[in-house]
């Protein structure tokens, strides 16, 4: 395989320029209500871990250079337009590392603002940052 090394980049079509390092160097779609979480699409993510109701890891296929890089993400769940759903990472050390990331869903449990871990249909993680 070659490697094409660019400080810019430009699709067919577009007319500005941007800079390679903002393009995403990972994502990942995972079904969380399988019995082990599965993969349903990805780049650069070697695989998921359940950690049990509501907590998936992410293990990348090619790490980050140290742990700031940025993350984003979403959710789809076949409940209906209006479900309310919580998404947070964790930063603890071990939890967050260059290779891999703790992913944490939630759900309304009751009107007073407690959430309860739950699994998503569709959860999507996407991260920018320098790969090692």
């Amino acid at each position: 395989m070659s490697t094409i090394t660019v400080t810019n980049i430009k699709a067919t079509g577009e007319t500005a320029s941007r800079s390679a390092t903002g393009v995403a160097a990972m994502y990942v779609s995972v079904d969380q209500t399988t019995v082990s979480d599965s993969i349903l699409q990805s780049f650069n993510a070697t695989s998921v871990t359940d950690n049990g109701q509501g907590s998936t890891t992410i293990n990348y296929t090619n790490s980050f250079t140290d742990t700031t890089y940025a993350t984003t993400y979403g959710i789809r769940d076949g409940g209906g337009e209006n479900d309310s759903r919580l998404v947070n990472g964790s930063g603890d050390s071990g939890y967050l590392t260059s290779s891999s990331q703790r992913v944490y869903c939630a759900k309304p449990f009751d009107n007073g603002g407690i959430y309860a871990l739950d699994d998503l249909a569709k959860l999507m993680v996407v991260n920018f940052g320098d790969l090692a």
